[in-house]
């Protein structure tokens, strides 16, 4: 079998979905005999883009081409979109020109769906002059259409109808679809006739990585890295930090428990937004902001936080699944978040962690005293979390199981 990967986000990035797209890469590459990444030269998260050009490079039976994108300095809706169009527009080449020899499927990852019609394009050739089928297939991370005007990025209703148009027609084109949460599939299903060629892939995780730490003296290194006495609570909010962050919360949620001595509030991550924060905290000494930790330390760091937060706007939390939060319940640490009680998220929060139904910052602050002054929860949340992931986010059990789902699928066409 031989699969292209189209990309917006892929290695060295690793954060949301360029470490899904590389793993999945490096473990379909497996079962493949080629395997052909387009994707971009690397920008995300602090979006600045260190060498913009056409490259390729190879390991192993992946062949990995890099496009020119644009990447604005300062992200606006406006340039968002030109971000997106840029990587549609210098990829577009790259892929009919391997998609029109011998492949059998094209994978793409959205966001960023603008880049899917190349793809649709390349099945039509090869179907109406080559006689030839190749299988399309669409994974979907987020909702990012439906997200930019929750999050009201966008506002325009005619450009709403527009984009959801274009959408419903992706959709239809696409042999196959998947997506990451039970909401964003019973949202595709509304947009689509054909229900069989959709399927739940969700998040995954190595928990060997992340389910057996253990420490030299028993201590986390990063307590001696970031000179923290091991007495101490650490609140830790790591991601990406953009609009789909309700930032004002968090940073009244910090300030509300300046008065709390015994808790140190680390920020870890980069994005549009974290400009912001640290104006807003550049006065509390208990406040460390960190660069986003590789990933060969990202279970020594997830394990680190005592308590972790992902502060969602409620607008965001339908149409997108944090992926660090898999690793954050595979070492075991509870988290508070915000989310409403019938989303996916919210239902996870209240298994693991406490489920804040606003953005309001005291309801985060009691929260957050609630699980530093009750160790006992923090232990049960522990196994059970472990236990969770085991069972439902393994790599090896998720991908096998989407390898058969996809040849299935794939024998129906």
């Amino acid at each position: 079998m031989k699969i292209i990967v189209v990309a917006l986000n892929f290695f060295p990035e690793m954060v949301g979905c360029a470490k899904f797209t590389s793993e999945f890469v490096n473990w379909i590459s497996n079962k493949s005999n080629k395997v052909i990444v387009i994707t971009t030269n690397p920008f995300y998260p602090e979006w600045i883009c260190k060498s913009n050009y056409y490259n390729q490079t190879t390991k192993n039976n992946i062949l990995i081409i890099r496009c020119p994108i644009y990447v604005p300095k300062n992200v606006t809706p406006l340039k968002r979109v030109f971000h997106y169009i840029s990587f549609y527009i210098t990829s577009m080449p790259i892929i009919l020109f391997f998609g029109l020899k011998k492949i059998d499927l094209i994978y793409s990852m959205c966001p960023t769906i603008l880049s899917f019609p190349s793809i649709i394009i390349v099945s039509w050739i090869k179907k109406i002059f080559f006689r030839k089928k190749i299988v399309t297939w669409i994974h979907f991370a987020d909702l990012e259409i439906e997200a930019a005007f929750k999050l009201s990025i966008f506002k325009n209703k005619f450009l709403k109808k527009l984009l959801l148009l274009y959408e419903r027609i992706i959709l239809k084109n696409a042999d196959l679809i998947s997506a990451i949460s039970f909401y964003m599939l019973e949202k595709i299903k509304s947009k689509t006739n054909n229900n069989k060629r959709i399927f739940y892939l969700p998040d995954f995780i190595d928990i060997k990585k992340f389910n057996n730490l253990k420490f030299k003296d028993n201590a986390n290194p990063f307590y001696k890295e970031l000179s923290i006495k091991k007495e101490k609570i650490i609140i830790m909010y790591s991601g990406s930090i953009n609009e789909k962050i309700s930032c004002q919360t968090l940073v009244n949620s910090i300030k509300n428990l300046k008065h709390r001595k015994d808790l140190v509030w680390i920020i870890c991550g980069d994005g549009p937004k974290k400009l912001f924060l640290e104006k807003s905290l550049k006065n509390l000494e208990n406040v460390l902001f960190c660069d986003f930790q590789p990933y060969k330390k990202l279970a020594e760091w997830l394990d680190f936080g005592d308590i972790h937060l992902i502060p969602q706007k409620l607008s965001s939390v339908d149409f997108c699944l944090p992926s660090k939060l898999l690793g954050i319940l595979a070492v075991g640490k509870p988290v508070v978040g915000i989310a409403p009680k019938d989303s996916e998220l919210g239902r996870i929060l209240d298994k693991f962690g406490v489920r804040l139904s606003s953005e309001e910052s005291k309801e985060m602050s009691e929260a957050i005293v609630k699980l530093v002054d009750d160790k006992e929860l923090r232990l049960n949340i522990l196994n059970k979390s472990k236990n969770h992931i085991k069972k439902f986010h393994e790599k090896e059990n998720v991908l096998n199981n989407m390898l058969v789902e996809v040849k299935k699928i794939i024998s129906l066409n």
